[in-house]
């Protein structure tokens, strides 16, 4: 096959889903998932957590016998489920990554984006919420 070669990688036509031009992008697409939900998401709250133990604060985590948590669990799933179903619209169809050093080259109008302007923030507040409920 044919590319032409920018920098160290080699572009490959557009319909090669094997190769560098893939491989780049599933990294772009972890960077972005590591460095844009993750803070939100894990890194902040982390944080919070291990700040309010130091302090003597730390929450109590619910039973599995109680709704709330049942219902943090629905959330948490719906969420992580939205979130990837979105994000993987965006590789797929937009053939980029929700982070800005790698946007989408194609405009996405499927799935939930026919609807919503930014649909992986619903994703991300489904998570929050569910993290709301768990750790009270």
């Amino acid at each position: 096959m044919r590319g032409r070669f920018i920098g160290a990688t080699r572009e490959l036509p557009d319909g090669d889903r094997n190769g560098y031009a893939g491989l780049e992008t599933n990294l772009e697409l972890v960077k972005a998932i590591l460095i844009l939900p993750a803070t939100a998401l894990v890194y902040v709250p982390g944080a919070i957590l291990w700040m309010s133990a130091e302090w003597g604060l730390a929450p109590n985590l619910p039973d599995p016998g109680r709704p709330r948590f049942w219902a943090a669990l629905v959330l948490g799933v719906a969420g992580l489920a939205f979130a990837a179903w979105t994000t993987n619209l965006f590789r797929i169809i937009g053939k980029g990554t929700p982070g800005p050093w790698a946007p989408p080259s194609r405009l996405v109008v499927r799935g939930p984006y026919r609807h919503v302007r930014n649909p992986m923030i619903t994703g991300v507040l489904l998570v929050l919420a569910a993290e709301s409920l768990m750790l009270g």
